[in-house]
Formats: C-alpha cells, sequence, structure tokens
C-alpha cells in the first residue's frame, strides 16, 4: 500500500468547498488532470460514476462514504488495486482546512506507484489549491 495527501488552510468557508464536492459535473473546473466527471445521482454512499483523466482511460467509482458538508470518499479499481480517494473539509482559524488524500492498495499497488505517484502527487497540490481558490468566488 501506498498513499500521498495534500493538505491546504485556506480562507474560503467549509460551506463553500462543500458545495463543489457535490458537483461532481463540475470536477474538472478545479482538477486540471480531469477531462470529465460524472455521477449517478446525488453524492450519497453507493452512488456510482465515471471519470475520465486527460490522456487516460475512463474510470469508475463508487462513492463508499459522505459526511455532510465534511466530506467524502470514493473507491476505483484499477489493475487489481483498489485506489481510495479521500476529500474532507474541516473549519480552521483562518476558515477552512481542505486534505485530499490518495490510498493505493492490492497485488499491483506497486505498479502503479512506479507508473503513477508522481503524476498524482504533482497534481495534487494543485487541485486542492484551484478548488479553495474557485470555492472562495462563489
Amino acid at each position: 500500500m501506498w498513499h500521498t495527501e495534500h493538505t491546504l488552510e485556506t480562507t474560503t468557508e467549509p460551506e463553500a468547498i462543500w458545495r463543489r464536492y457535490e458537483d461532481v459535473c463540475g470536477w474538472p473546473d478545479w482538477d486540471e488532470g480531469l477531462e470529465w466527471a460524472r455521477l449517478l445521482g446525488p453524492l450519497k454512499v453507493g452512488s456510482a460514476g465515471s471519470l475520465k483523466r486527460k490522456g487516460g482511460l475512463r474510470q469508475r467509482f463508487m462513492v463508499v462514504e459522505v459526511n455532510e458538508g465534511r466530506g467524502f470518499t470514493c473507491i476505483g479499481r484499477k489493475l487489481l488495486t483498489h485506489m481510495r480517494l479521500v476529500h474532507s473539509v474541516e473549519p480552521s482559524s483562518l476558515g477552512s482546512r481542505v486534505t485530499h488524500r490518495v490510498e493505493v492498495q492490492g497485488p499491483m499497488a506497486w505498479w502503479l506507484q512506479l507508473t503513477m505517484a508522481r503524476r498524482i502527487r504533482q497534481t495534487l497540490a494543485p487541485a486542492v489549491r484551484k478548488l479553495a481558490r474557485i470555492a472562495g468566488r462563489h
């Protein structure tokens, strides 16, 4: 298993971040690595979705945890691995603390670490920063 995460303190309020999380079709607005994202139904446990990374294939995911107004977790499968994507926002003295975490486990996790970990680490921080910036404008 391996993981990476990025946390940002921002003046943007948690409610504004949450609204951006709920707008799944709008995820590419703040995650420039995404071409598109879709969810069948609202952001709730059991909802299925799919997304396409730029230059990649379509990936399916399932929402496995939702803490209304605070965050959600999705799981996707790729090459005999489980990719757990954790998105959370909590109030802080500045406004919000936003954390995005990617956890990868399974028999081929080592391969994904070799082939994808660097790109994931490079895109995680800019996505969190852009999310806070865009959410703070509305």
